[in-house]
């Protein structure tokens, strides 16, 4: 395959996986409202992309940044979802 192609994009950001953290000191709500504003996000790239009148008008590393992008962000939203559930749990088993 191309350099450029879509396949080349994951190498990048296979870099990013693993260093995401969340803080202790955050309530499982404030992490799915993170989660949600992220999913919102790439809902949002999604509108805009399916919106355009042609995108193969689009230059190449534009369409694979959107791509990069929605990774990201569904990756970072997915954590969070995990973690808002794991800090959920804790709370409700936290004595009173």
């Amino acid at each position: 395959m191309p350099s450029g192609t879509i396949d080349s994009a994951p190498q990048t950001l296979e870099a990013f996986n693993g260093l995401f953290t969340v803080r202790s000191d955050v309530t499982s709500g404030q992490l799915h409202d993170e989660a949600q504003l992220r999913q919102n996000a790439a809902v949002g790239i999604l509108h805009a992309l399916s919106s355009a009148s042609d995108l193969n008008t689009l230059e190449n590393h534009l369409l694979l940044d959107c791509i990069m992008a929605l990774r990201l962000l569904c990756s970072d939203a997915a954590a969070l979802y995990s973690a808002a559930c794991e800090h959920g749990k804790a709370e409700n088993q936290s004595p009173s």
